[in-house]
């Protein structure tokens, strides 16, 4: 196999990592959301990193519900495609088709993949016991690898510029994965399943860089996903504060051999099992003190530590002093 070298660069902190395809390595790496950008918002979980990025406007939400139920501050009235003489057809339905690929049906018709480039969501923004009207739009389709797909978003504001949903990640990428049947609380960081669900799950957010470094949530169980969420924030107490600063760059060991260390001598930051972080080395981030979880400090790694040294660890992370 030939040697593939990705650098996927998402806020301002560098995360490499060694991707293992047989025998071969390739190279990918995803940042962390700059610190000093984060604020405290709907959708977006709490601390360093952002859970997702999704918003029309100030009003963040990732996740719509596909019985057109009021559902994370937002609710989908209708999804419409072009029609003949400038008209929109509604569809019937919207739908997963596999795990990350939505498709319309009309009637007896399929929509999907570049076939819903150009369709208009009409939505109703909930704020309290007000709903304000919008439209969103899938403005391009792309298949990342098989079985993942992409789909770029944007709204129109009120001077009717198109505006992208997602937040860019460095490379300038707006695009969204979308996860079926997924519920991720705002505040702790939970992921659990929710039936007839969208989750739009932005490149640029800890949700959709744990799909890009290789953590796919139709191929890995829920705890591990969520594992994986919390892995990339930096989520130390598994409580949704994430714990990092920009300029800290990781390495990442995985138990499926996903990813792997760059430089093994390079010092243990932590030792992630599907519930609790099993130890801690060099944290990514001296910013808010020392680590403590429910007041207690969390163990410390062993020197010989490895990831057989617990038999439920997941993920063994190093930092790379560069």
């Amino acid at each position: 196999m030939d040697r593939v070298t990705r650098l996927l660069m998402v806020g301002n902190v560098l995360v490499l990592a060694a991707l293992l395809a047989g025998c071969d390595e390739d190279y990918a790496g995803a940042d962390e959301e700059e610190l000093g950008a984060v604020q405290l918002r709907p959708g977006s979980g709490a601390g360093g990193v952002w859970l997702n990025t999704n918003a029309i406007g100030t009003h963040a939400f990732s996740e719509i519900d596909l019985k057109e139920g009021s559902h994370d501050g937002v609710r989908m009235l209708s999804v419409s495609i072009p029609g003949p003489n400038a008209t929109w057809l509604e569809l019937d339905k919207l739908e997963f088709d596999g795990n990350s690929q939505v498709r319309g049906k009309r009637g007896s018709t399929l929509y999907q993949g570049a076939g819903l480039v150009g369709s208009k969501w009409d939505l109703k923004l909930i704020y309290g016991s007000l709903e304000t009207p919008a439209t969103m739009s899938i403005t391009a389709f792309e298949e990342a690898e098989p079985g993942e797909f992409r789909y770029t978003f944007h709204y129109t504001d009120v001077s009717g510029n198109q505006v992208p949903m997602c937040d860019p990640d460095p490379q300038g990428d707006i695009a969204a994965v979308p996860i079926k049947n997924i519920t991720v609380d705002d505040v702790n960081g939970q992921v659990t399943s929710r039936a007839d669900t969208l989750y739009l799950a932005c490149t640029s957010g800890a949700v959709g860089k744990a799909v890009d470094w290789g953590y796919k949530p139709w191929k890995r169980s829920i705890d591990e996903f969520e594992a994986a969420i919390r892995m990339v924030r930096a989520d130390y107490c598994y409580d949704g504060m994430s714990w990092t600063t920009p300029g800290t760059a990781i390495e990442v060991r995985d138990r499926w051999a996903i990813n792997d260390f760059i430089n093994v001598t390079h010092p243990t930051e932590a030792v992630w099992s599907k519930n609790v972080l099993r130890c801690l080395g060099t944290e990514r981030s001296t910013l808010y003190g020392a680590v403590t979880c429910n007041g207690a400090p969390v163990p410390a790694c062993p020197q010989n530590v490895s990831l057989t040294t617990w038999s439920d660890a997941l993920f063994w992370l190093k930092l790379d002093p560069q």
